[in-house]
C-alpha cells in the first residue's frame, strides 16, 4: 500500500502533467521514465502538439477570490464541494444552494475553469480532502 507522501507526490506529478500546455506530452513521459527524447520523436501525437491551445491568460486573483467564497459558503452550509459542484456554482448553474448571486460567471470556458482550479490546487491555494466509499475515492475541495 502506498504511503500518503508517495500518493501525494504521484498526484502532484499527475496534476503537473495535466496542466502542461506547451511541452510535448510524449517528451514529458520520456522525461519521467528517464528515456532519451529527441524532438524528431514527436510526430504530433499528443494534444499539445497536434492541437496547440492558446495559452490561458486569466486574472487568477479574481478567480481565487470567487472560488474561495464558494468554498467558504459551502462549508458554512456543511456541504462538501467536488470539482463538478464548484464549477457549476461558479458558472451559476447546478444546485441553487451552492450559488452566490453576487458572483459573476467567469469569463472563460468550463474547461478553462477546470484548468484554473487545477492550477490553484497545484499552487496550494486549494487543497483536497479525500472521502472514501467501498467503490470509489471522492475528492472534496477546501481552502489550502
Amino acid at each position: 500500500m502506498a504511503s500518503s507522501k508517495t500518493e501525494e507526490k504521484n498526484a502532484t506529478s499527475t496534476l503537473s502533467y495535466s496542466l502542461e500546455q506547451r511541452r510535448c506530452r510524449r517528451s514529458l513521459i520520456a522525461e519521467h521514465f528517464d528515456d532519451k527524447w529527441r524532438q524528431t520523436d514527436c510526430e504530433k501525437m499528443c494534444d499539445n502538439c497536434r492541437y496547440p491551445k492558446e495559452l490561458l491568460n486569466y486574472n487568477i486573483s479574481s478567480a481565487l477570490g470567487d472560488i474561495l467564497k464558494l468554498i467558504e459558503a459551502a462549508s458554512l452550509k456543511e456541504t462538501k464541494l467536488t470539482l463538478n459542484k464548484l464549477i457549476s456554482a461558479w458558472f451559476q448553474s447546478g444546485t441553487k444552494e451552492l450559488r452566490i448571486a453576487s458572483l459573476k460567471k467567469p469569463n472563460c470556458s468550463k474547461e478553462q475553469a477546470e484548468y484554473i482550479v487545477g492550477y490553484l490546487i497545484y499552487k496550494g491555494y486549494i487543497s483536497i480532502d479525500k472521502g472514501y466509499t467501498m467503490y470509489t475515492t471522492v475528492a472534496y475541495l477546501q481552502k489550502g
